[in-house]
């Protein structure tokens, strides 16, 4: 029985490789392998957890237009900030009140919603995530001024490029917006609820019935200190490669 079952978990795809091959929603810009792939997405979700988990603001970069309203519902119980590329104005990270001022007094709708954004940006975000590097520079360049420590999805592994502090080499394609929005979601409903049930007490975890087997490893547990940049490496230092997902 226990030989039948390793062979079985051996057999047992990983799922998020299946969900990023059969949505064909991304593009390797490295040509790494799907494992490596995934890993290193992993990695980054493994951090934005823990930011999560702290308490830290997270800003999100370049995330769909029209998010779902179950997206923007999430975040409105954090102190995460979702800024998609139609919106971003320069400044938004390093010169907040030149950029809002005049957005102030525009009579324009699209304005009034890239100051309301912008306002939210008054307060520095602990960890910058840009989704699609190749499209939003920009914001790579001010989140590297403000000395935050950034994510960044869809760029090479080029030891020269020194303004993120972790790449992922993946770019989502995603033509569907139904697609995009749906994975976007999918990630931060997992990792929300993931941090809510370990901040539950040992003897509500018992009892709980809800299980979730994401970032499940055997690492060490990480101390109650929140997240900073020094510690940035110490979590990304942290071994997840057999996480489920």
């Amino acid at each position: 029985m226990k030989i039948k079952n390793r062979i079985l978990q051996k057999r047992r795809p990983e799922f998020l490789g299946i969900k990023l091959l059969k949505t064909q929603a991304y593009r390797n810009t490295a040509n790494l392998k799907i494992e490596d792939t995934e890993y290193r997405i992993k990695k980054a979700l493994h951090v934005i957890y823990k930011y999560h988990k702290h308490n830290k603001r997270i800003l999100f970069v370049g995330t769909p237009s029209n998010a779902h309203k179950e997206i923007k519902q999430l975040l409105k119980e954090t102190k995460h900030v979702l800024i998609s590329e139609s919106i971003w104005t320069n400044g938004c990270i390093t010169n907040q009140d030149a950029s809002f001022d005049p957005l102030l007094k525009s009579q324009n709708p699209a304005d009034k919603i890239r100051a309301e954004i912008i306002f939210q940006l008054r307060k520095k975000s602990d960890l910058i995530v840009i989704l699609n590097v190749l499209k939003n520079r920009d914001a790579l360049k001010e989140g590297y001024l403000s000395k935050t420590p950034i994510i960044s999805l869809g760029c090479e592994l080029n030891v020269l490029e020194k303004k993120s502090t972790y790449k992922v080499p993946v770019k989502f394609n995603f033509t569907n917006k139904k697609i995009g929005n749906s994975f976007f979601y999918g990630i931060l409903k997992i990792i929300l609820k993931k941090a809510k049930l370990d901040n539950l007490t040992a003897n509500q975890r018992r009892h709980s019935v809800f299980k979730i087997n994401f970032f499940n490893s055997n690492t060490k547990q990480m101390s109650d200190k929140p997240p900073t940049t020094q510690l940035l490496e110490k979590i990304l230092a942290t071994d997840i490669k057999n996480a489920s997902f």
